[in-house]
């Protein structure tokens, strides 16, 4: 009686052997936005992370972040190529590994510069941390940091969720304009590549 109890709770629990881990982020870890849209994280080196997202229509957008949080590279893709008349670079004052780590109720600063193949221009990034906090994607729990990022140029804000155990943050909402309502993405679903 004991043994069938055990079975009958394992089969009525989440399957936690399932959910992505950090060394997953080697091959790929997808998450799905509420609206349809499926975001691919992959490391390219340690410092180094890929995001290829695709939206619904099927429009393919690849971005580089600094150790998963600070966009270094965004550009669209045009039959699985980069489009380099549609690639923006931004430049940070020094490398992925001297940027400060995220930590609750920690700020810094940073002027940034870019470049997106007809002009240069220059900005400043105010980040602050929150409390760590634990957030659930479908089935999976995760430690999280939100942190928000607000830039100097055209009043834009992000709000993102840093998860230490997978080695990324995630997009969770973002604003434009002085007093702009904030778009929100929900994460409805975690896997690991072609999982």
């Amino acid at each position: 009686m004991f043994w069938k109890t055990v079975a009958i709770t394992l089969l009525a629990t989440p399957c936690w052997a399932d959910c992505p881990v950090g060394a997953d982020l080697a091959d790929g870890i997808q998450i799905t936005i509420d609206d349809g849209t499926v975001e691919l994280y992959r490391a390219q080196s340690p410092e180094r992370v890929e995001t290829m997202t695709t939206y619904p229509d099927g429009f393919v957008v690849r971005t580089i972040t600094a150790n998963g949080i600070y966009v270094t590279e965004v550009a669209d893709m045009i039959n699985g190529k980069v489009d380099l008349e549609a690639r923006t670079t931004y430049r940070f004052p020094m490398k992925a590994a001297d940027m400060p780590a995220p930590a609750p109720g920690s700020t810094w600063q940073v002027n940034t510069s870019g470049d997106d193949g007809y002009d240069t221009f220059s900005d400043s990034i105010a980040v602050s941390w929150g409390s760590e906090t634990n957030i659930t994607y479908a089935d999976c729990a995760y430690r999280m940091i939100p942190g928000t990022l607000r830039y100097s140029t055209d009043d834009y804000s992000e709000v993102i969720h840093y998860l230490p155990e997978l080695g990324f943050a995630v997009l969770a909402s973002y604003s434009e304009g002085a007093g702009g309502r904030p778009e929100v993405l929900r994460v409805t679903g975690i896997a690991k590549a072609g999982g």
